[in-house]
């Protein structure tokens, strides 16, 4: 949403400003999320392979 739908709105500048703070928290809290499982699903494949180096170069992109 560009600042122009907000004004033609005319959102309070302080909800406005809430608002993408919990975006920002919601992103971050996804990303660790996802993080999370990733990292979980690797070390699950790295405990039925013996292929370590190949999920190593993965976690480190």
């Amino acid at each position: 949403m560009n600042s122009y739908t907000v004004r033609s709105f005319k959102v309070n500048r302080d909800l406005w400003r809430e608002f993408k703070i919990v975006c920002i928290q919601l992103e971050r809290e996804m990303s660790d999320c996802f993080n999370e499982a990733l990292e979980t699903y690797l070390a699950k494949l790295h405990d039925k392979t013996s292929k370590q180096p190949i999920l190593q170069k993965v976690i480190h992109v």
